[in-house]
C-alpha cells in the first residue's frame, strides 16, 4: 500500500514547454471542492492521480486566492511525504 497523499496542489503546466509555471499549495479545507472540480472518481478519495482542471481551473485558483497564467493547463495533484 502506497503513502496517503499529505498535500495537494494546482499545478500549471506551459502548453508548449510541459515545464511547471505555477504551484499554488492547496489547504485541505478545500479539497472537496478542488475533487468535485476536477471530477475526481470516488475510487480516488487521496486524489492520487493527476486531474485535468479544464475551465476548472479558475474556480479553484479563486477558491484559494490564486492567479492563472493563459496558454497554460492546470491540473489538481497529490504530493506524497
Amino acid at each position: 500500500m502506497t503513502a496517503p497523499f499529505r498535500s495537494h496542489r494546482l499545478v500549471g503546466y506551459d502548453r508548449f514547454t510541459g515545464r511547471v509555471v505555477d504551484e499554488y499549495v492547496l489547504p485541505e479545507e478545500r479539497l472537496p471542492e478542488a475533487k468535485r472540480l476536477a471530477h475526481v472518481p470516488d475510487d480516488d478519495p487521496d486524489v492520487t492521480l493527476c486531474y485535468s482542471l479544464g475551465s476548472a481551473a479558475r474556480d479553484l485558483a479563486g477558491f484559494i486566492g490564486a492567479r492563472i497564467r493563459p496558454g497554460c493547463d492546470y491540473f489538481l495533484e497529490g504530493f506524497a511525504p
